[in-house]
């Protein structure tokens, strides 16, 4: 049987019912799923918990990253939870994703720091002296 970790019941018969058994098995056995479509969208799926004595629960996040300057960018943030879900794991969900993948969430925060030290190190003459390469592997 697969975990389908973070996931309510009823979710999980949903996906029983229109998914196929390849797509129900990766599914169920995801624990986090962290995308990005170059350039610029990007896709956090993950199972979060805040306390022990409530179960995990699963969030989506789309983020389109907008450039607004040649050193800010403005992000797109976006929380999406299936229609068929109840109203209390569809505000159990957002209360997870906006505790930790927002402006105010853990995991934001925590990583703003490093990419704003990053930015800074670029703007020196050695990062400015050097081409950045965009390339992901290429099967």
């Amino acid at each position: 049987e697969t975990p389908f970790i973070g996931y309510p019941p009823e979710l999980v018969e949903l996906y029983k019912e229109t998914l196929n058994p390849e797509q129900i098995n990766l599914l169920g056995r995801m624990m986090t799923n962290v995308c990005t479509l170059f350039p610029h969208l990007s896709l956090v799926q993950a199972p979060v918990r805040f306390s022990e004595n409530e179960p995990p629960v699963t969030f989506l996040t789309l983020r389109v990253w907008q450039p607004v300057s040649a050193t800010r960018t403005e992000v797109w943030n976006w929380f999406l939870v299936e229609k068929e879900a109840s109203e209390e794991y569809k505000d159990a969900a957002l209360k997870a994703g906006l505790r930790s993948f927002s402006a105010g969430g853990t995991f934001d925060q925590d990583d703003a720091e490093g990419w704003s030290a990053t930015s800074r190190g670029l703007q020196g003459p050695i990062g400015r002296s050097l081409d950045l390469n965009f390339q992901t592997v290429l099967g």
